[in-house]
C-alpha cells in the first residue's frame, strides 16, 4: 500500500470517527423532556456541537484532498473504490450536518418557548399578587352616595381587568399544555395548570364579592336618599295644604274636619319616618364618620320637620276650636289630653314592667350585657318621650285659658309627668348600676393582673437574696402559684381583648381605646413576668440542690 493510500485511509477513518462520535452525542442530547436545567445543558451541548462543525468540515476537506490524489492515478479499481467511499462519507456528512442543525434548532425552540412561557407566567403571577394585595385592603368608608358610586365604578374597572386577564390565562394554559407534551415537566403539568386556574378564580370571585358588597352599600344609601327626598317632598306638600286650609273661607266644622283628615294623614306617615330612621344604622355602618353624621342629621331634620307640621296642625285646630263654643272646645281638649295621658301612662307602665322583668340579678357576662342593653333601650325610649311630656304640658296650659276647673286634668298631667320622671330616673339608675357592674366585670382581669403583678414584684424581690435555704421551698411554692395564676390571666386577658365592640359600647370609644392600650400592655407585661418567674424558679431549684452562697 502506497503512502497516498495510507493517507486516504487514515483521513477517511478520522472523518468517519468524528461523524459517528458527533452522531452519538446528538442522539444522547436529542431529548426535550425533563427539567429546565437538563434542557439548558443539552442546549449548550448541541450549541458546542454546532460550533464544532467546522472541525468536521476540516476533516472532510483533508479526506477529499487525499482522495483527489488517488483519483489522479491510473488504477481504475482504486479510483472506483475511492469514489464509492467518498460518496458514502459525503452522504453521511450531509446527514450529520442536517441532524446537527435540526437537533440544535429543536432544543433551542423548546428552550425559547419555555422561556417565553416563564416570562408570561411570572408577569401573570405578579398581576395575581397585585390583585390579592388590592383585595386584601379593607374597604374605605365613603362620605356620600356619589363617592360610593365612584367606588363601585372603580371596582367594576378592577373586575373588568380581571375578566380581560382570562384570555391571557387561557393562552398560558394552552402554552403549558403544549410545553408539557414536549418536556413532561411537573411545573407545567395538569396539576400546575389547575393551580393557576384556581388562583385566578379565587381572585376573580373575591373581586366579584367585593363588587356585590359595594353595590349593596351604594344601593342602601341610594334607597335612604330616595326616601329622604320623597319624605321632604311630602312634608312640603302637606305644609302647603295646611297653608291653603288656613286661608279657606267656610264653616269652622268643615275646616276642622279637613284639618283632622290632614292631621291623621300626617300622623300615619310616622311609620315612613320610622322606616327611614331604621335605615340610618345600616347606612352609617358603611359610611365615613363625617358622612354618618350627615345621615343622622338628615334623619333628625325630617323628624323635626314632621313634628313641626304636627305642632302646626295642632295649633291650627286649636285656633279654630277657640272660635267654637268654649265648653265644646274645652271638652274636646280634655278628651284629647286624657287620651294622650292614657297613651303615655300605658307606655310608661309597659316600660316599667320591662324594667321589673329585667331586674333579676345576673351573674353571667352575656346576661349582664343583655340586661344593660335592655335598660339602655328603655332609657332611650323614655328620653324620646320628653317631647310628648312637653306636649301634654302645653295642652294643659291651653286648658287654663278656659273658665272650667281643670284641676283633675292638672293632677293627671302632673301624675303622669312624675311617673315619667320616676320611670326615667329608675331606668337611668338601673342602666348606670348595670353599666357599673358590667364595667367592673370587664375591668376585673386588669385589676386581678395589677394585684398579680404586685405579688410577682414582691416574690422577685424576696427571692433575689436567698440566705435561708428553708425559705426556698416556700418561695418555689409561691412562684408555682403565681405561674398558675399567670396562665389563667393569659386566658382572661385574651378573652377580654376579643371584646372590642363590647368595650366601645360600654366605655365609649375614647375610654375603650385607653382600656385596650392598658390591656395590650398588661398582656406583654404578663408574658415578661411569666418568663422571669420561670427563670427565677429554675434558679431557686438549682440553689436548693447546691448549698452555699445564697445570692442569686
Amino acid at each position: 500500500m502506497s503512502q497516498q493510500e495510507q493517507d486516504f485511509k487514515k483521513s477517511l477513518e478520522a472523518a468517519q470517527a468524528w461523524i459517528l462520535a458527533v452522531q452519538e452525542r446528538l442522539k444522547v442530547n436529542d431529548i426535550t423532556q425533563g427539567p429546565r436545567e437538563a434542557l439548558e445543558a443539552r442546549l449548550r451541548e448541541t450549541e458546542k456541537i454546532h460550533q464544532m462543525q467546522h472541525e468536521g468540515q476540516l476533516k472532510m476537506d483533508i479526506m477529499l484532498v487525499a482522495a483527489e490524489k488517488l483519483l489522479q492515478s491510473g488504477d481504475e479499481e482504486l479510483k472506483n473504490f475511492v469514489t464509492t467511499k467518498v460518496k458514502e462519507l459525503k452522504s453521511l456528512w450531509d446527514e450529520t450536518c442536517t441532524y446537527i442543525v435540526h437537533c440544535h434548532s429543536r432544543i433551542e425552540w423548546v428552550w425559547l418557548h419555555w422561556s417565553e412561557y416563564l416570562k408570561a407566567y411570572e408577569e401573570f403571577q405578579l398581576w395575581l399578587e397585585k390583585q390579592r394585595c388590592v383585595l386584601h385592603v379593607d374597604l374605605e368608608h365613603q362620605l356620600d352616595l356619589k363617592e360610593k358610586l365612584w367606588q363601585v365604578d372603580q371596582q367594576q374597572v378592577v373586575l373588568s381587568d380581571i375578566h380581560s386577564q382570562g384570555a391571557l390565562l387561557e393562552r398560558l394554559l394552552d402554552e403549558a399544555a403544549a410545553l408539557h407534551s414536549r418536556i413532561q415537566d411537573p411545573s407545567v403539568d395538569l396539576q400546575a395548570q389547575q393551580k393557576l386556574q384556581e388562583d385566578y378564580r379565587d381572585v376573580r370571585d373575591r373581586a366579584k364579592d367585593r363588587l356585590a358588597l359595594l353595590q349593596k352599600i351604594s344601593d342602601d344609601h341610594k334607597i335612604f336618599d330616595s326616601n329622604v327626598k320623597e319624605f321632604q317632598s311630602w312634608l312640603l306638600s302637606k305644609t302647603r295644604e295646611l297653608t291653603e286650609l288656613a286661608g279657606q273661607i267656610g264653616t269652622i266644622q268643615n275646616r276642622l274636619q279637613a284639618l283632622k283628615i290632614l292631621d291623621d294623614s300626617v300622623a300615619c306617615e310616622e311609620k315612613t319616618l320610622q322606616h327611614i330612621e331604621a335605615l340610618v344604622d345600616c347606612v352609617q355602618a358603611n359610611t365615613s364618620p363625617a358622612g354618618a353624621e350627615a345621615v343622622q342629621e338628615q334623619a333628625e331634620e325630617l323628624r323635626l320637620g314632621w313634628q313641626r307640621l304636627r305642632q302646626a296642625l295642632c295649633e291650627a285646630q286649636d285656633g279654630l276650636h277657640c272660635r267654637l263654643d268654649s265648653h265644646s272646645q274645652y271638652l274636646t281638649r280634655c278628651q284629647k289630653l286624657g287620651e294622650d295621658i292614657g297613651g303615655l301612662r300605658e307606655l310608661l307602665q309597659g316600660l316599667d314592667q320591662e324594667l321589673d322583668e329585667s331586674q333579676e340579678p345576673e351573674t353571667s357576662e352575656e346576661k349582664m350585657v343583655g340586661q344593660w342593653r335592655k335598660y339602655s333601650e328603655v332609657r332611650r325610649t323614655l328620653v324620646g318621650e320628653d317631647s310628648q311630656v312637653d306636649l301634654l304640658k302645653s295642652q294643659l296650659k291651653e286648658l287654663f285659658r278656659f273658665s272650667e276647673d281643670s284641676r283633675h286634668l292638672s293632677d293627671d298631667v302632673l301624675a303622669v309627668v312624675k311617673e315619667h320622671q320616676s320611670v326615667k330616673c329608675r331606668a337611668n339608675r338601673l342602666c348606670s348600676e348595670s353599666e357599673l357592674e358590667l364595667r367592673s366585670l370587664l375591668e376585673d382581669p386588669l385589676i386581678v393582673f395589677s394585684r398579680w403583678r404586685t405579688s410577682v414584684a414582691q416574690v422577685m424581690e424576696a427571692s433575689s437574696q436567698v440566705t435561708d435555704f428553708s425559705n426556698s421551698a416556700m418561695l418555689l411554692q409561691t412562684i408555682q402559684g403565681l405561674l398558675k395564676d399567670s396562665v389563667q390571666l393569659q386566658e382572661r386577658l385574651g378573652l377580654l381583648q376579643d371584646k372590642g365592640d363590647l368595650l366601645d359600647s360600654v366605655f365609649g370609644p375614647e375610654k375603650s381605646d385607653g382600656l385596650q392600650e392598658q390591656l395590650s400592655t398588661a398582656i406583654r407585661t404578663r408574658e415578661q413576668l411569666h418568663s422571669q418567674l420561670l427563670q427565677r424558679k429554675s434558679q431557686l431549684q438549682v440553689r436548693a440542690g447546691k448549698p452555699g452562697d445564697g445570692t442569686l
